[in-house]
């Protein structure tokens, strides 16, 4: 496969032409395109997710960001899906792809430390980012006695990324999506979803769409904050 964005530009017009209303999830994004271009992955052409590519690559569309869990590529004179709402009552601002035009920080890069401490479960289990020596700290007590130094990381929580899973869960065919929600609700952590998703064979989807989410919560959190790459 040719490292250029050529090829995956052209499918991505056909695919975006094909989608119901316009507009289809990144997750289903993903995997069309490894359907058309086997082997394709988005690190082939130096982008960590598909959305930095997608960022970077001719698209006749925009990026819809509908939620704290989901973004979409919405075709140009196409109705965005609607807004979910998002944490404390506010809605998902809306990207195009015109904007963020910028690689990913380090710091979401999915390095194992950063990827624990966000994904973390335990809520006793806290990360700041040392704003004074640009890395991260999982030192409470300094974190505390200098407040104006650390920054409080994003957390996807357990709560978080059951959300996520019931989302993802919604989007799939029956009986695979009342298989997946029964599974879901078994017990209260993740092990029988995952499990159901394995025995299904869509585990690498339901992971490219918890990887994508998280990373992107990231950027944005670190855009916010003046984190410069």
């Amino acid at each position: 496969m040719e490292n250029d964005l050529s090829t995956v530009q052209r499918h991505l017009r056909q695919i975006l032409a094909e989608a119901p209303g316009g507009r289809v999830l990144l997750s289903r994004l993903g995997a069309r395109l490894r359907e058309v271009l086997p082997g394709f992955s988005t690190e082939t052409y130096g982008f960590s997710t598909l959305k930095a590519l997608l960022q970077h690559a001719t698209v006749p569309g925009k990026l819809v960001q509908t939620g704290p869990l989901e973004w979409w590529l919405v075709a140009d004179g196409a109705d965005p899906p609607a807004p979910m709402s998002a944490a404390g009552g506010s809605e998902a601002p809306v990207a195009s792809i015109d904007q963020e035009r910028m690689p990913l920080p380090r710091l979401v890069r999915v390095e194992a430390a950063w990827w624990r401490a966000v994904t973390e479960f335990d809520e006793g289990r806290r990360a700041w980012f040392d704003l004074q020596e640009d890395q991260l700290s999982t030192n409470a007590e300094l974190a505390a006695a200098e407040p104006e130094r650390f920054l409080a990381i994003p957390r996807f929580d357990l709560q978080a990324q059951r959300e996520l899973a019931r989302a993802w869960s919604e989007e799939q065919s029956s009986p695979l999506k009342e298989n997946l929600l029964a599974a879901l609700d078994a017990e209260p952590k993740l092990v029988s979803f995952i499990r159901a998703a394995e025995d299904a064979g869509r585990f690498p989807g339901w992971n490219e769409r918890r990887m994508e989410v998280i990373s992107s919560a990231l950027l944005r959190w670190a855009k916010e904050h003046g984190i410069e790459p």
